[in-house]
């Protein structure tokens, strides 16, 4: 008997995700809350890059666009005045 007295008990409680540390910190938080915020932190900076992305892609079509206007415009001036140099030549 008495040696099983000497044995240590060992007294395990169990990892509760749910559960804050307890430190006596103000601002403390369980494993769970804390994967829940990086959770919506990556999906608001994924949503924020997609939104980027996009603005960008319309902003790069609209230069394009203009881009073409001005090369279409160009190209009726010179045939313009390409027909205005032939019409002075005949």
């Amino acid at each position: 008997m008495r040696e099983l007295e000497k044995i240590p008990i060992q007294r395990y409680q169990g990892f509760d995700p749910t559960e804050a540390g307890n430190h006596g910190l103000m601002c403390e938080m369980s494993v769970a809350e804390l994967r829940e915020r990086i959770e919506l932190n990556k999906a608001k900076l994924a949503q924020e890059v997609e939104f980027k992305r996009d603005t960008n892609l319309a902003k790069k079509e609209r230069e394009a666009n203009n881009l073409m206007e001005d090369s279409d415009k160009i190209a009726q001036a010179r045939i313009k005045r390409k027909q205005v140099a032939d019409d002075k030549r005949n």
